[in-house]
């Protein structure tokens, strides 16, 4: 009954911090003050699948990558990324390009990383997160390699090179480099590369032979 109440004296609830505005202003128009305007069920729907630009098995980990760190340049703004708005060739261009520093970008691939694993630890499944990040926040794959690549000393910036390279995100499939930066990685004490430079182990390549009792060790 205080629910009722609450809702009849127009009360709403604050949204949580970080939900994309696409979900707030869907939430607004559906209490709306005037029927005549508030969208009917199937246009909330239609509304709803568009937001759901990801899977819909991740979009509750991935809508976070929308954080408050990321701004909209302008044209008349100045963009503090290593990367200028018109070498961006996309098929529908936004009118605002996402950009964000080197390392807020680097945070925010971890960040898609550590969701990917956390829906299984195969290489393919974090790399399929990091494409589609990459893809909604209107970068080129080479880009963000190259910014990683000029950025190796922070955090696990080795780690992720290591993953571009096996998952073939912005580069050509390259094992040998990828068990570089794992092994780069580990021996600068990031502990998280020895599981990925064990599967160099395990799956014979790099510049190891295959040796599965080498990568449990």
């Amino acid at each position: 009954q205080g629910d009722i109440i609450y809702s009849f004296n127009e009360s709403r609830d604050s949204p949580v911090s970080g939900t994309p505005d696409g979900f707030i202003n869907l939430y607004s128009d559906c209490w709306d003050t005037s029927p005549d305007k508030r969208p009917t069920c199937r246009e909330a729907h239609e509304r709803l699948r568009q937001l759901f630009t990801l899977d819909s098995s991740t979009v509750n980990d991935d809508q976070r990558f929308l954080s408050d760190q990321i701004m909209i340049v302008n044209e008349e703004q100045q963009p503090d990324t290593l990367y200028d708005s018109v070498k961006l060739e996309t098929i529908n261009p936004p009118t605002g390009r996402i950009q964000m520093s080197d390392h807020q970008l680097i945070d925010e691939l971890l960040r898609t990383f550590e969701s990917g694993l956390g829906k299984s630890t195969l290489a393919a499944i974090p790399a399929s997160h990091i494409k589609k990040w990459i893809k909604q926040m209107n970068y080129k794959e080479e880009e963000v390699l190259h910014v990683l690549t000029c950025n190796q000393d922070y955090k696990d910036s080795l780690l992720l090179i290591g993953l571009f390279h096996m998952q073939k995100i912005g580069t050509e499939f390259d094992w040998v480099i990828a068990y570089d930066r794992f092994l780069e990685s580990f021996n600068k004490g990031k502990h998280k590369a020895a599981y990925w430079h064990g599967l160099c182990y395990e799956s014979g390549f790099g510049k190891v032979a295959a040796n599965s009792k080498t990568a449990l060790t």
